[in-house]
Protein backbone atom coordinates (compact mmCIF):
# COMPACT_ATOMS: atom_id res chain seq x y z
CA UNK A 1 0.00 0.00 0.00
CA UNK A 2 2.69 2.50 0.92
CA UNK A 3 4.53 1.63 -2.52
CA UNK A 4 1.01 2.42 -4.41
CA UNK A 5 0.91 5.74 -2.62
CA UNK A 6 4.32 6.27 -3.51
CA UNK A 7 4.13 5.14 -7.08
CA UNK A 8 0.67 7.54 -7.66
CA UNK A 9 2.02 10.55 -5.64
CA UNK A 10 5.69 10.77 -7.89
CA UNK A 11 3.39 10.41 -11.02
CA UNK A 12 1.27 13.18 -9.70
CA UNK A 13 4.46 15.17 -9.32
CA UNK A 14 5.91 14.43 -12.49
CA UNK A 15 2.18 15.82 -14.40
CA UNK A 16 2.36 18.97 -12.44
CA UNK A 17 6.21 19.80 -13.44
CA UNK A 18 5.06 18.74 -16.92
CA UNK A 19 2.53 20.84 -17.07
CA UNK A 20 4.28 23.87 -15.21
CA UNK A 21 6.71 23.62 -17.88
CA UNK A 22 4.22 23.30 -20.87
CA UNK A 23 2.42 26.55 -19.20
CA UNK A 24 5.99 28.28 -18.83
CA UNK A 25 6.73 27.80 -22.45
CA UNK A 26 3.82 28.34 -24.09
CA UNK A 27 3.42 31.95 -21.87
CA UNK A 28 7.31 32.88 -22.84
CA UNK A 29 7.11 35.59 -25.89
CA UNK A 30 10.04 35.19 -27.59
CA UNK A 31 11.85 38.89 -28.83
CA UNK A 32 12.26 39.42 -32.41
CA UNK A 33 16.03 41.63 -32.90
CA UNK A 34 15.38 44.82 -33.95
CA UNK A 35 16.14 45.94 -37.82
CA UNK A 36 19.91 47.52 -38.10
CA UNK A 37 19.10 49.23 -41.07
CA UNK A 38 18.88 52.88 -41.23
CA UNK A 39 16.54 54.64 -43.26
CA UNK A 40 17.24 58.47 -44.35
CA UNK A 41 16.60 61.28 -46.65
CA UNK A 42 19.09 63.39 -48.44
CA UNK A 43 17.98 67.24 -50.02
CA UNK A 44 20.97 69.57 -51.27
CA UNK A 45 22.78 71.68 -53.98
CA UNK A 46 23.87 70.14 -57.04
CA UNK A 47 27.18 72.25 -58.70
CA UNK A 48 26.40 70.80 -62.21
CA UNK A 49 29.00 70.37 -65.40
CA UNK A 50 29.57 68.53 -68.79
CA UNK A 51 32.82 67.08 -69.41
CA UNK A 52 34.40 65.96 -72.89
CA UNK A 53 36.06 66.79 -75.78
CA UNK A 54 33.08 68.92 -77.17
CA UNK A 55 33.80 72.04 -74.84
CA UNK A 56 36.64 73.81 -73.91
CA UNK A 57 36.88 74.19 -69.80
CA UNK A 58 37.33 77.27 -70.22
CA UNK A 59 34.01 78.10 -70.96
CA UNK A 60 32.47 75.58 -69.25
CA UNK A 61 30.67 76.63 -66.01
CA UNK A 62 28.91 74.97 -62.91
CA UNK A 63 25.05 75.17 -63.53
CA UNK A 64 23.05 75.23 -59.99
CA UNK A 65 20.81 71.96 -59.54
CA UNK A 66 19.12 70.07 -56.68
CA UNK A 67 19.49 66.32 -55.63
CA UNK A 68 16.96 64.72 -53.43
CA UNK A 69 16.94 60.90 -52.06
CA UNK A 70 15.71 58.56 -49.84
CA UNK A 71 17.75 55.68 -48.71
CA UNK A 72 18.85 53.09 -46.62
CA UNK A 73 21.74 51.45 -45.23
CA UNK A 74 22.15 47.70 -43.63
CA UNK A 75 25.27 46.32 -42.14
CA UNK A 76 27.18 43.76 -44.26
CA UNK A 77 29.97 42.72 -41.52
CA UNK A 78 32.22 45.79 -41.39
CA UNK A 79 30.55 47.42 -44.16
CA UNK A 80 27.19 48.13 -45.16
CA UNK A 81 25.21 48.17 -48.53
CA UNK A 82 22.10 50.52 -49.44
CA UNK A 83 19.90 51.44 -52.17
CA UNK A 84 18.59 55.50 -52.89
CA UNK A 85 16.13 56.83 -55.67
CA UNK A 86 14.63 60.23 -55.83
CA UNK A 87 14.59 63.09 -57.76
CA UNK A 88 17.69 65.14 -59.23
CA UNK A 89 19.23 66.93 -62.07
CA UNK A 90 21.95 67.56 -64.76
CA UNK A 91 23.21 70.50 -66.45
CA UNK A 92 25.76 73.09 -67.37
CA UNK A 93 26.43 76.51 -67.86
CA UNK A 94 28.49 77.92 -70.74
CA UNK A 95 30.17 81.43 -70.65
CA UNK A 96 32.03 83.01 -73.92
CA UNK A 97 32.85 86.39 -74.82
CA UNK A 98 29.64 87.89 -72.78
CA UNK A 99 27.64 85.27 -73.89
CA UNK A 100 26.23 83.43 -71.51
CA UNK A 101 23.91 79.48 -72.68
CA UNK A 102 22.01 77.75 -70.05
CA UNK A 103 21.36 73.96 -70.12
CA UNK A 104 18.77 71.89 -67.26
CA UNK A 105 17.13 68.58 -67.08
CA UNK A 106 15.28 67.00 -64.21
CA UNK A 107 15.42 63.19 -63.61
CA UNK A 108 14.16 60.49 -61.65
CA UNK A 109 17.23 58.77 -60.32
CA UNK A 110 18.24 55.31 -58.55
CA UNK A 111 21.24 54.00 -57.47
CA UNK A 112 20.70 50.05 -56.83
CA UNK A 113 23.68 49.59 -55.06
CA UNK A 114 25.86 51.47 -52.69
CA UNK A 115 28.48 49.99 -50.44
CA UNK A 116 30.05 51.91 -47.72
CA UNK A 117 32.29 51.74 -44.47
CA UNK A 118 30.70 53.99 -41.24
CA UNK A 119 33.48 54.85 -38.69
CA UNK A 120 31.76 55.71 -34.89
CA UNK A 121 33.88 58.45 -33.67
CA UNK A 122 31.93 58.48 -30.39
CA UNK A 123 27.98 57.46 -29.73
CA UNK A 124 26.24 60.82 -31.28
CA UNK A 125 29.11 61.30 -34.36
CA UNK A 126 30.89 58.61 -36.81
CA UNK A 127 32.33 59.38 -40.78
CA UNK A 128 31.54 57.53 -43.69
CA UNK A 129 32.23 56.82 -46.90
CA UNK A 130 30.21 55.42 -49.93
CA UNK A 131 30.52 54.17 -53.29
CA UNK A 132 27.95 53.04 -55.62
CA UNK A 133 26.57 53.23 -59.28
CA UNK A 134 23.29 55.04 -60.11
CA UNK A 135 20.82 55.19 -63.21
CA UNK A 136 18.49 58.26 -63.97
CA UNK A 137 15.99 59.11 -66.59
CA UNK A 138 15.50 62.95 -67.69
CA UNK A 139 11.57 64.10 -67.83
CA UNK A 140 11.47 67.40 -68.54
CA UNK A 141 14.66 69.88 -69.89
CA UNK A 142 15.79 72.96 -71.46
CA UNK A 143 18.53 74.38 -73.30
CA UNK A 144 18.22 78.30 -73.25
CA UNK A 145 14.60 78.46 -74.63
CA UNK A 146 14.61 74.63 -76.17
CA UNK A 147 13.02 72.07 -74.67
CA UNK A 148 15.03 68.45 -74.70
CA UNK A 149 11.89 67.10 -76.70
CA UNK A 150 12.94 69.63 -79.47
CA UNK A 151 15.99 67.71 -80.58
CA UNK A 152 16.25 64.42 -82.12
CA UNK A 153 19.96 62.87 -81.01
CA UNK A 154 19.30 63.50 -76.90
CA UNK A 155 19.65 60.71 -74.66
CA UNK A 156 17.43 60.76 -71.99
CA UNK A 157 18.91 57.86 -69.55
CA UNK A 158 22.09 58.26 -68.14
CA UNK A 159 24.25 55.92 -65.81
CA UNK A 160 27.48 56.29 -63.80
CA UNK A 161 29.75 56.03 -60.46
CA UNK A 162 29.03 57.78 -57.00
CA UNK A 163 31.24 58.23 -54.11
CA UNK A 164 31.13 60.45 -51.26
CA UNK A 165 32.06 61.13 -47.87
CA UNK A 166 30.26 62.47 -44.76
CA UNK A 167 29.30 62.67 -41.30
CA UNK A 168 26.86 62.05 -38.95
CA UNK A 169 25.75 64.20 -35.92
CA UNK A 170 23.36 61.60 -33.92
CA UNK A 171 20.30 61.36 -36.82
CA UNK A 172 21.54 64.66 -38.71
CA UNK A 173 23.97 64.52 -41.55
CA UNK A 174 26.43 66.31 -43.92
CA UNK A 175 27.32 64.28 -47.05
CA UNK A 176 29.66 65.61 -50.07
CA UNK A 177 28.99 63.13 -53.28
CA UNK A 178 30.56 63.87 -56.76
CA UNK A 179 28.35 61.61 -59.52
CA UNK A 180 30.24 61.08 -63.16
CA UNK A 181 28.11 59.86 -66.19
CA UNK A 182 29.35 57.75 -68.61
CA UNK A 183 26.57 58.20 -71.48
CA UNK A 184 26.63 61.21 -73.89
CA UNK A 185 24.35 63.84 -73.55
CA UNK A 186 23.43 63.15 -77.49
CA UNK A 187 23.59 60.11 -79.79
CA UNK A 188 26.02 61.74 -82.29
CA UNK A 189 28.97 60.19 -81.15
CA UNK A 190 30.51 63.07 -78.96
CA UNK A 191 31.98 63.08 -75.64
CA UNK A 192 30.05 64.84 -73.75
CA UNK A 193 28.74 63.78 -69.88
CA UNK A 194 27.25 64.75 -66.75
CA UNK A 195 29.56 65.65 -63.73
CA UNK A 196 28.11 66.57 -60.58
CA UNK A 197 29.14 67.82 -57.24
CA UNK A 198 26.77 68.00 -54.73
CA UNK A 199 26.49 69.04 -51.11
CA UNK A 200 23.39 67.17 -49.01
CA UNK A 201 22.03 67.50 -45.71
CA UNK A 202 20.58 64.14 -44.35
CA UNK A 203 18.14 63.01 -41.46
CA UNK A 204 17.61 59.30 -40.67
CA UNK A 205 14.75 57.95 -39.12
Amino acid sequence: MVAVLAFSYVVNAQIVKSNSVKRTITTEKVEKPESESIWYMRLGLNMMKFKGDLIDDEYMKSNLGYNWVIGFEKPLGPLFWGMEFGLSSRGFKLESNGYTSKFMAHNGIFSPFNIGYKYPISDNFAVEAHLGAFVSGDYFGKWDDDVIYDYDDYVYPNAGMQFGFGMWFSNIGLDLCWQKGFLNLTSDGDDFKSSNFMLRLGVAF
